[in-house]
């Protein structure tokens, strides 16, 4: 009791008006804590407007339910961490977050290699060729501002080419694979922002099965750069053949190669020179290879077939020359001792053939044109000579008669 009366009589008000003083300051206690939280409540509606409502909101959604379900409140006063906001995407939050990184698509069927790099990607793809030879890997870009690298390793990781799509005009890179081995083709990409893209496309140009010539002509088409297309060629007969070129633009070219059984060179031309004459074997076999030069143009190879070789039968001889370079061989064997005429005839007297005679050790015995009309030379009994009959100036028929006179 003592302890009340003390507390009474600290508070005036109790002391002056007693049991009224009492009321008044329970009034005055309860005012002032009703204001207090109003001015509190106030002060958050204008401080936190966002947070405040989505509260508010969860508070009534929650009401009657089982528990408060977690959120995420996209607002710039919760993200504390200093980071830039992130605006999700407004789907329901039991949903799957989708990644802003970009997605990599790329295809691959041994013919087209493409595909979209991001940042500093890297991407393998094994390669096995079915035919040896020549390939040639043509780069394209979707911006010529970006760039990217491609290079060829083989089974023992030995980098065998590589070249920048920015520094090869045109852009890409030719090199010699073997059939069957296994090798790895790496594509990197140049850009070295996070989600820079480089979608990227690699043409691989494959060689030409090697093809046996038949008859004589060589028909193609040129397909890419760098490309050689191999042929296999066995001559009928022995003798000097011609390779006749043509062309379906005379502003590209091609290049001409022949090969012997030794892979010795023969032959190493190209289409502006028009054509080519080399001596071959029957029975050889000789590479024959076509090659890209000047753009891609279409290709015909005419070959001049020698006749076969000929015993003169009787006094004459006729034949006809349908290539340069042609050589026409006869044999004529002396019955008698004497003086020879070989009388020079020819369908076309503005044009002329050469004729040469050998004796059986390959010394001439004379050397002339047709249009000397004549050549008489001394011929022995018994003995085989050999006749040449060659082009000199364009495409004739000739007829050679043979008279004697003996000692």
């Amino acid at each position: 009791m003592d302890k009340i009366k003390e507390f009474l009589d600290s508070y005036p008000a109790i002391k002056i008006f007693g049991v009224f003083g009492i009321i008044v300051l329970l009034v005055v206690f309860v005012v002032g804590t009703i204001f207090s939280a109003e001015v509190e409540r106030f002060w958050n509606e204008i401080a936190h407007p966002v947070e405040t409502e989505t509260l508010i909101s969860q508070e009534d959604e929650n009401n009657g339910s089982e528990g408060v379900q977690p959120s995420i409140v996209p607002t710039d006063d919760v993200n504390d961490s200093g980071e830039d906001d992130v605006d999700l995407p407004d789907t329901p939050t039991d949903a799957p977050y989708e990644s802003e990184e970009p997605e990599k698509v790329t295809s691959f069927d041994g013919k087209i290699l493409n595909g979209v790099l991001v940042g500093e990607d890297v991407r393998k793809e094994v390669f096995v060729p079915q035919q040896t030879g020549i390939y040639r890997f043509d780069f394209d870009i979707d911006s010529v501002k970006k760039d990217y690298v491609f290079y060829i390793v083989d089974s023992v990781q030995k980098e065998l080419n590589r070249n920048y799509y920015s520094s090869s005009d045109p852009a890409g890179i030719s090199v010699t694979l073997e059939e069957g081995q296994e090798y790895t083709l790496v594509v990197e990409s140049q850009e070295t922002e996070e989600y820079e893209e480089v979608e990227y496309t690699i043409n691989i140009n494959s060689p030409d099965e090697i093809v046996n010539i038949e008859g004589d002509k060589i028909k193609g088409q040129i397909r890419y750069i760098d490309q050689e297309i191999e042929y296999r060629y066995m001559p009928p007969k022995t003798g000097i053949y011609r390779f006749d070129f043509d062309i379906n633009n005379v502003k590209l070219s091609y290049g001409f190669n022949i090969y012997d059984e030794k892979e010795e060179e023969l032959v190493n031309t190209v289409y502006d020179n028009k054509g080519v004459t080399c001596e071959l074997a029957e029975g050889k076999q000789y590479k024959v290879l076509v090659t890209q030069r000047e753009g891609i143009p279409q290709y015909t190879i005419s070959i001049g077939v020698p006749d076969e070789a000929k015993n003169v039968k009787g006094n004459a001889i006729k034949g006809s020359i349908r290539y340069i370079d042609q050589v026409n061989r006869y044999y004529f064997t002396v019955t008698k001792t004497g003086t020879y005429k070989f009388k020079l005839g020819i369908d076309d007297v503005n044009e002329s053939y050469r004729f040469i005679l050998l004796s059986k050790k390959k010394e001439e015995l004379t050397n002339t044109l047709s249009n000397s009309n004549e050549t008489i030379v001394e011929l022995k009994k018994g003995e085989k000579y050999e006749i040449l009959i060659g082009e000199y100036s364009g495409s004739v028929k000739y007829n050679v008669k043979i008279s004697s006179k003996f000692n």
